[in-house]
């Protein structure tokens, strides 16, 4: 307690000490400045004062009266306290208030004034020797002219100048008095507010440690604890600031865009894929979500977990990108607001949709051949089977759907095979003139039967790289996609050229072609531009998937584009297929 008494103590002395000093400073610098002008002040004043006591002299001593000019000189200069001393033109002296004097042949006063002007002079009295001002004005009598001068010591003015100085001194003293007396107070009250400062620094360290403050945190006085307690709060704002990256960077590692909104609506807070998804501008901060978002169901759910209803949604984003997001908001318990979580589920969606389209697609694809073989399974064994004709044409049905029902499960089989990843392909330099060859071979009883032209044209020595057995499926495909749709005595080609770093390979026909909507789609499972004549030429719809999935196991892309002739009805289709060049 003494100790702590004796801190209080020094604190305070410092402070009053302090504000003793500060405040002398204050009034020295003052007097320094202060000072020197005054005394100019004074003098300047003092010659104004004596320019006017000459200007009234000369005008009583310039007006006719019956007394002389020494009687009336004389009264002026009692009444103003002032020496008078009128000189004629040629310098000589006709009164002199003050006794005889001698003046002197330079007096730049009297040398002014007789010129017209008014002469100013400080020096010392010829008979005196004291200090003494010197102002004279022109004067001008009944046919005379001259100069009138008036003199005063110095020594009044540093009288009225002694008198200011004490006044001065009385003053700074009482406002000495005053600084000490408020430093006294200010003392007094700060160091109450240190001492309640030091008692919650130490709580405030207590509560970091835990328990009650260790002994050297109480002795080492307020600037250890402080220091104690901003070292304290440095870390604690570091390990804040750690938290919050490490926030940060998880919500922006998250695919779910995570939006924070404060009680008024405005953004508090964003993250990437937020960013990305809401499509917000880079001050998007601190502005309404309405702004931001033109979705109305999105505003809607903000609005009731506002008022307290967590809920999820399902909508579509309005913007550049319409996406289909899954929305969920929920209030936030403090400081107020809401936190929206989205998740952009357009890909899922697509995903569902092309699954359904899938299944309805191989029960559709499947029912019809199994409705064939029953049917006529069915018929056999009513009695067809008794007439080997009818018997014969039934089963020759059978065995066609049969067939139609093996190469769709074989497709599909094969689909999912490459599609999961279990397709192992080893890629290696082909030989293309050796692989289009084999593969024309193989389809030209076909293409004889349709009256088709099959042209080549691959350079000699061309190489690509890829899995032998998969690129002549993919061909095959192509040939007798451009086979089944080409019209009989049509024209297909077959081409390759060098494209940069690629093969090009390209599978020309003079068929129908396809139009620009479907070419996006074209490569989907099941898919089909002329679904009837596709089920008529025995296609099962995995052809061209099968051939897009192969082609880029083999690291090459697909794709169609209209041939280059302007034929009305049949503009022709050319399907291409880029592959790594050996």
């Amino acid at each position: 307690m003494r100790a702590r008494r004796e801190r209080r103590f020094g604190i305070r002395a410092r402070m009053f000490v302090a504000a003793l000093l500060l405040a002398s400073a204050a009034l020295l610098s003052a007097g320094l400045v202060a000072g020197p002008a005054i005394d100019a002040w004074l003098v300047d004043d003092a010659q104004r004062q004596l320019e006017d006591i000459a200007r009234v002299a000369a005008a009583a001593l310039s007006a006719p009266s019956p007394s002389g000019l020494e009687a009336r000189a004389s009264a002026v200069a009692q009444a103003s306290g002032a020496r008078l001393t009128l000189v004629a033109a040629d310098r000589s002296v006709r009164v002199d208030t003050g006794g005889e004097d001698i003046l002197s042949p330079a007096a730049v006063e009297v040398t002014a004034a007789l010129s017209g002007g008014i002469g100013r002079a400080r020096r010392p009295a010829a008979l005196t020797g004291d200090e003494t001002l010197f102002v004279a004005v022109p004067w001008a009598g009944a046919g005379d002219a001259g100069a009138l001068r008036a003199a005063r010591a110095v020594a009044v003015v540093d009288a009225a100048q002694a008198a200011l100085r004490r006044l001065l001194l009385v003053a700074a003293t009482v406002g000495l008095a005053m600084a000490g007396l408020i430093g006294l107070v200010a003392a007094l009250s700060f160091a109450r507010w240190l001492g309640s400062l030091v008692a919650r620094v130490r709580a405030a360290i207590a509560s970091a440690h835990g328990a009650e403050a260790p002994e050297s945190v109480r002795v080492e006085g307020l600037a250890g604890s402080v220091g104690r307690l901003a070292r304290e709060l440095e870390r604690s704002v570091s390990h804040l600031a750690q938290e919050r990256q490490r926030q940060e960077a998880v919500l922006d590692a998250l695919d779910e865009a995570v939006v924070a909104l404060g009680p008024d609506g405005r953004l508090t807070m964003a993250n990437a894929a937020a960013s990305a998804l809401l499509e917000l501008p880079h001050d998007a901060i601190g502005r309404p979500l309405v702004e931001l978002v033109r979705t109305p169901p999105l505003v809607e759910l903000v609005r009731r977990a506002t008022a307290g209803a967590p809920e999820t949604i399902s909508c579509r984003l309005i913007g550049a990108r319409q996406r289909d997001v899954a929305a969920h908001a929920a209030p936030l318990a403090a400081p107020g607001g809401v936190v929206l979580a989205l998740r952009d589920v357009t890909e899922l969606r697509r995903l569902e949709g092309i699954r359904r389209d899938f299944v309805a697609n191989v029960s559709h694809e499947m029912r019809t051949p199994i409705t064939v073989i029953r049917a006529n399974a069915e018929t056999l064994l009513d009695g067809a089977l008794e007439d080997p004709q009818a018997a014969r044409t039934f089963t020759d049905a059978i065995g066609r759907h049969a067939q139609r029902l093996d190469t769709l499960v074989s497709d599909l089989l094969e689909l999912a095979r490459i599609e999961a990843g279990r397709l192992d392909l080893e890629l290696l330099p082909l030989s293309v003139p050796d692989l289009v060859r084999r593969v024309v071979e193989a389809h030209a009883p076909m293409a004889e039967r349709r009256d088709h032209q099959v042209t080549v044209d691959v350079p000699e020595g061309l190489r690509l790289v890829g899995h032998a057995s998969s690129l002549e499926r993919v061909l095959a495909n192509l040939l007798q996609n451009a086979i089944n749709y080409t019209p009989p005595g049509g024209h297909i080609s077959i081409r390759a050229s060098i494209e940069g770093e690629h093969v090009r390979l390209e599978v020309a026909d003079d068929g129908p072609g396809i139009p620009l909507r479907h070419r996006a789609r074209i490569f989907e499972r099941f898919y089909r531009v002329d679904p009837g004549r596709s089920r008529e030429m025995g296609g099962t719809g995995l052809g061209l998937a099968i051939v897009k999935h192969l082609v880029s196991a083999m690291s090459g892309t697909v794709g169609v584009r209209s041939a280059e002739r302007s034929h009305p009805t049949r503009p022709g289709a050319v399907f291409w297929c880029d592959l790594p060049r050996a």
